[in-house]
């Protein structure tokens, strides 16, 4: 799989390419462990100055090293190591700009984090003390986000009758929710959505491949879900609104044809493909 990424080339004595390789790494991490994987596959395969591995094919559950295709042994009687989780592969990465390396690269996913390739060099004298790691065909096939809710820097969130949501729209949710309670409705819902959420519902409702999380249309969604980074509930500024617990589905459901006639004289609007969710852009 082809993947942007990025890059850092470091030579011992190069400091500064060296914290900026630190740093790519670390926002690999963070963005890696965003993704909350508990069972996945990758493939992957070792390039050196030698006869090449086939490609391993790797399967994690719950976290721990499931299985693993073995490859056949460059020479008889050669013991093959097991391969790495995600996890421990960018622990690898860490390890060698720790070390005495000559010359380190890596290379990392932009939409998952998971490393696309690392290689290191200890000798430019020595053929063999190369070693290059290839990473591909990563498929998360579960993931529990993590638990602590982050909320972006400048968000302020609020509690509006149940419903958690920015403050810019609190006092235009509440008037709603008045004036609805004061024709019999009972209006709830999900408002704010943390990222880690939204990536976790793309995978549910588009599909678990990094296309399907990260670029497939989410009218191609079932049902319909926006990229992550692209929905209003991941800012605090729409709302899926249910009736007595139930999410409104139909648009002949009374308390759809009471919000079409009232919500946006609230400021609320509708996104056409999905009548519960409500947003100050209609987005």
């Amino acid at each position: 799989t082809e993947l942007d990424s990025v890059e850092g080339h470091l030579l011992i004595d190069d400091f500064q390419r060296r914290d900026e390789l630190r740093a790519a790494l670390e926002s690999a991490r963070e963005q890696w462990e965003a993704q909350g994987a508990v069972d996945y596959t990758f493939t992957f395969h070792n390039i050196c100055f030698c006869p090449a591995f086939e490609d391993v094919q790797v399967t994690v559950v719950d976290g721990e090293l499931a299985e693993w295709t073995n490859p056949t042994p460059i020479q008889p009687g050669m013991t093959i190591q097991a391969p790495k989780t995600i996890d421990e592969h960018l622990d690898e990465i860490e390890s060698l700009l720790d070390g005495n390396a000559i010359d380190v690269d890596a290379a990392f996913s932009n939409t998952i984090g998971h490393p696309a390739s690392y290689s290191v060099d200890y000798s430019r004298l020595i053929a063999d003390e190369e070693l290059t790691v290839v990473i591909f065909d990563v498929e998360i096939t579960r993931a529990e986000p993590p638990e602590e809710e982050i909320t972006p820097p400048g968000l302020t969130l609020v509690d509006v009758g149940g419903i958690t949501v920015n403050e810019e729209m609190a006092e235009q949710l509440g008037a709603l929710l008045g004036a609805s309670e004061a024709e019999g409705f009972v209006f709830g819902g999900g408002g704010y959505r943390d990222p880690a959420r939204q990536v976790e519902l793309r995978r549910a409702n588009c599909g678990s491949t990094d296309y399907d999380i990260w670029e497939k249309p989410a009218s191609q969604c079932n049902p319909p879900t926006a990229i992550p980074g692209r929905s209003q509930h991941e800012v605090g500024l729409a709302v899926d609104f249910t009736n007595n617990r139930s999410l409104i589905t139909s648009r002949t459901d009374p308390a759809f044809v009471w919000l079409t006639t009232h919500a946006a004289s609230f400021g609320l609007f509708n996104h056409p493909q999905e009548p519960w969710h409500w947003s100050t852009t209609g987005n």
